[in-house]
């Protein structure tokens, strides 16, 4: 059920206790240990790289991975992270308690540090799995907002069914109730790939942010404790919040 999001319901959140999200997108987990040394032929030694990089997963009974195509990178550094994931364990996804095999979507970023000619120190940072987005239309930036502040947030608690298109989300919080309609119309057109548990589509809840301001993305740090749903899989440490939006205030 749809919960209605009260003009007199406290909010835990402040301004002063907003960071920046994307330290929470690319700190999710450090899953590296000792970085690994690539050579990387023709490669200019400059500043250090990040590069992001998908991959289809599946996360089997016993926390090992099955890693599907991967984008974003190839050659010699897609190999690096097959073999990087492939030794890693990951917290299975569960249903009534019994763990399967769950396919999701990774993302993460391949960090390559200059040490020498030619030559990285390579590492994984930022692991997480999560259902892969297909359309997210953002939400209109309400009329008249700007008395509310330059930096608004809406958490969202949306189910994503078996077909991949959003039931009826409930909000978590919000800064200001003149963003949650908004937010509300547009969540119930987002669609997603499905989450797979042996192999069938199931139903899942996540919680998704959309962040209102002028560039500078912000999630609050003190009123929100996750609570994960059991079929997901994850890397540990990993928060459960999905990957956010941001609405920019058009000039």
């Amino acid at each position: 059920m749809l919960q209605e999001h009260r003009t007199n319901q406290r909010t835990t959140w402040t301004r002063k206790q907003m960071t920046t999200m994307r330290n929470i997108w690319t700190a999710l987990l450090l899953l590296a240990t000792t970085p690994a040394l690539l050579a990387i032929a023709g490669a200019p030694v400059e500043e250090v790289k990040r590069i992001p990089f998908f991959a289809q997963v599946t996360v089997r009974p016993d926390g090992t991975a099955d890693v599907g195509d991967i984008a974003g990178i190839k050659d010699s550094i897609a190999t690096f992270v097959r073999t990087k994931i492939a030794a890693t364990k990951f917290i299975p996804g569960k249903k009534d308690g019994k763990p399967g095999a769950a396919s999701t979507e990774m993302r993460g970023l391949v960090v390559l540090v200059p040490s020498g000619a030619e030559e990285y120190e390579i590492s994984l940072q930022g692991i997480s799995l999560a259902p892969r987005s297909i359309d997210l239309p953002p939400p209109r930036y309400p009329r008249g907002a700007s008395r509310y502040g330059n930096e608004n947030a809406v958490l969202l608690l949306i189910r994503i069914k078996a077909d991949g298109k959003v039931a009826p989300v409930k909000v978590l919080e919000s800064t200001s109730v003149a963003f949650v309609k908004p937010t509300l119309d547009q969540a119930r057109k987002w669609r997603f790939e499905p989450q797979l548990f042996d192999g069938v589509p199931v139903e899942i809840e996540v919680p998704i942010l959309v962040a209102f301001g002028s560039g500078s993305v912000s999630v609050p740090t003190a009123a929100f404790e996750c609570v994960w749903d059991e079929l997901r899989p994850r890397a540990e440490g990993q928060a459960c919040l999905l990957d956010g939006l941001t609405v920019i205030k058009s000039i």
